[in-house]
């Protein structure tokens, strides 16, 4: 039995999903340097792209998911 961040992931990086989700677990200078890069290459106003979850991991780096649309978003 597939326990539930298992699911999540399967349905995330599902075909169905409009969505792309990539989790990081970095130091908070990495994991900031890596947020910008993700929201240069994908801005938030083309993509949707926004930080889904973050938490801090007692070994010391935090754990987070970047949520973007999968194609940019067209202008109607």
């Amino acid at each position: 039995m597939a326990n539930p961040r298992d699911a999540a992931d399967r349905f995330a990086t599902s075909e169905e999903s409009r969505f792309l989700r990539k989790r990081f677990t970095l130091s908070l200078p990495e994991a900031r340097a890596r947020v910008r890069r993700e929201f240069k290459a994908y801005p938030s106003d083309d993509y949707l792209s926004e930080i889904e979850s973050w938490r801090e991991l007692r070994e010391g780096p935090g754990e987070f998911t970047i949520k973007r649309l999968r194609e940019k978003e067209r202008a109607n």
